[in-house]
């Protein structure tokens, strides 16, 4: 996997927050709590995702309809 800069998937987090601004305000509370951990953030699969050693923890999604 190709190394990304913390900024860069800041970028891509925010936008995918952008992308469901009716789960906005949920979106960013459960960032809030993930950033506040050891967890590092990372996009897979196009959704943030939140890391521990390497594995994969935590993912975050919207649904839409």
């Amino acid at each position: 996997m190709a190394t990304v800069k913390p900024d860069e998937v800041s970028q891509k987090v925010e936008a995918y927050i952008e992308k469901h601004e009716q789960w906005a305000e949920i979106l960013n509370a459960a960032r809030k709590v993930m950033r506040s951990t050891e967890m590092e953030e990372a996009v897979e699969w196009g959704t943030p995702t939140y890391t521990l050693e390497g594995k994969n923890v935590v993912g975050l999604a919207a649904l839409t309809f």
